[in-house]
């Protein structure tokens, strides 16, 4: 992470940093929590990037030697363990599991796959992967349904799966009130392992399917 500011400063591939198009907010002046903050990070006014100050070791790209710390802040970073599912993640995994109790109106899509796909993506979003998908729309949906709303993806897998349909809630009056996302009875009954071919349930996921 780097410091957009006074020309971007150096990146270690050679030539000025190239932002991306987010921009981040970083705490400072605050105290460290436990397992949940880091404090230590400061600000290199050489190569401009964020180093934390208080770890032995690290180079600066901008010059010999080790990083110079900007004097002014010192930044107290928050961050989660990616061991332990977030209560959003704890409940989503609930749902999915829930679905091994019964079978669905998919008849070529067996509950364990299911679930097991679908929690997987729960507790990695990056494992939605496109190429099983064959469209970049479902796509960019589930993953970020997977990483910003797990409990919403889980429940409309889990009402596709079970039903053939599940609520789409969109947002204020503009949008014309709660939708639903209903998968045709063809979706339905198709065999994709057959579909697919020489494709097995670990190159096709079973979650990626009903996006």
């Amino acid at each position: 992470m780097f410091f957009n500011g006074y020309a971007g400063g150096q990146c270690v591939a050679g030539g000025p940093h190239v932002a991306d198009w987010l921009d981040f907010s970083l705490p400072y002046g605050v105290s460290e929590v436990p397992f949940g903050s880091q404090s230590g990070w400061r600000f290199c006014e050489r190569c401009h990037t964020l180093f934390l100050a208080t770890a032995p070791g690290g180079a600066c790209v901008a010059a010999e030697g080790s990083h110079s710390p900007q004097d002014m802040f010192t930044f107290v970073l928050p961050y989660s363990d990616p061991r332990e599912d977030t209560q959003d993640q704890k409940t989503a995994v609930g749902i999915a599991e829930g679905l091994l109790l019964e079978r669905g109106v998919w008849p070529h899509v067996y509950p364990a796959d299911l679930v097991k796909s679908l929690t997987d993506r729960i507790r990695a979003p990056s494992k939605v992967n496109q190429g099983n998908m064959m469209h970049c729309a479902p796509a960019a949906v589930a993953y970020t349904l997977a990483r910003y709303k797990p409990v919403l993806y889980a429940q409309t897998v889990a009402g596709l799966y079970k039903y053939g349909y599940a609520p789409l809630p969109l947002p204020g009056p503009g949008f014309g009130g709660d939708k639903q996302l209903q998968a045709s009875k063809f979706l339905r009954v198709t065999n994709y392992r057959q579909f697919f071919g020489i494709m097995g349930p670990e190159n096709r996921p079973e979650a990626d399917g009903f996006c």
